[in-house]
């Protein structure tokens, strides 16, 4: 019974938080993170849950392949709430990460 309530009182969100969850470069209206400045690696970003340091940014290059960065920096706004300005650091291509292909699709670009 106290359990039903606790659940009413606190529900849980539809998409669960974990560490090293994986954002995707681009978006929609509310709904992106765009590159701010590409030489100091800024990008800026609406999302309804903000990054922490040590989450992973997928970003289709236009070679065709998938580069992964990593925050290392999240400044979030306060008008409006969903805004934030990050800096991230380079960790590679996704190609270069050893994981099977299944995996790789499933775990980037996600």
């Amino acid at each position: 019974m106290i359990r039903k309530w606790l659940r009413r009182l606190f529900p849980r969100s539809a998409e669960p938080w974990r560490p090293g969850y994986a954002f995707a470069l681009g978006g929609g209206w509310g709904n992106a993170i765009n590159w701010q400045d590409w030489e100091r690696r800024r990008v800026v970003g609406w999302k309804q849950r903000h990054p922490k340091m040590g989450d992973r940014l997928d970003a289709e290059m236009q070679s065709g392949r998938v580069a992964v960065f990593r925050f290392t920096n999240v400044e979030p706004c306060l008008d409006p709430r969903d805004m934030f300005f990050a800096s991230v650091e380079d960790m590679g291509y996704a190609d270069d990460f050893p994981l099977p292909p299944v995996e790789k699709r499933s775990l980037f670009l996600t």
